[in-house]
């Protein structure tokens, strides 16, 4: 004989509570996580555009000041009251006579290989050195 039984079923088991609960927690972790990785982004993003901004300023006080363009010259930005970057220049001949390439980068202090750097490359003009000697007759 079969018994039945006049139970209503109404609400959820423990096993579907606890179920719902681990979907839940996963769900929230994966949102945390997703948050901190599009947090530390905007940091490298801005990180970046800092590094640009510094290297392009650099790049025109040394054209506007700087001349002749000798060897590698390298600094920081302690006058700009900035002492997590430094800037380097380097100077290559381009092959073409009176006119070199000049390459100003900039980077974090103490920085890794792997961090980012940014670079602002251009030519400049070397006017050939006149000398003045005086003419003398006799």
């Amino acid at each position: 004989m079969k018994r039945e039984r006049n139970r209503v079923d109404k609400g959820f088991t423990l096993i579907e509570a606890l179920g719902a609960s681990v979907i839940l927690g996963i769900g929230i972790a994966a949102a945390i996580s997703g948050f901190t990785a599009l947090g530390k982004g905007e940091a490298r993003a801005r990180d970046v555009e800092t590094m640009h901004r510094l290297a392009v300023q650099k790049y025109d006080e040394l054209c506007a000041t700087t001349s002749p363009f000798t060897g590698s010259q390298n600094g920081d930005f302690t006058d700009r009251g900035d002492t997590t970057h430094t800037w380097s220049l380097t100077v290559q001949p381009s092959g073409v006579q009176n006119l070199d390439a000049i390459i100003v980068t900039v980077q974090k202090t103490n920085a890794n290989p792997g961090d980012p750097a940014a670079e602002v490359d251009g030519l400049v003009n070397e006017p050939p050195q006149t000398s003045t000697t005086a003419a003398g007759g006799g």
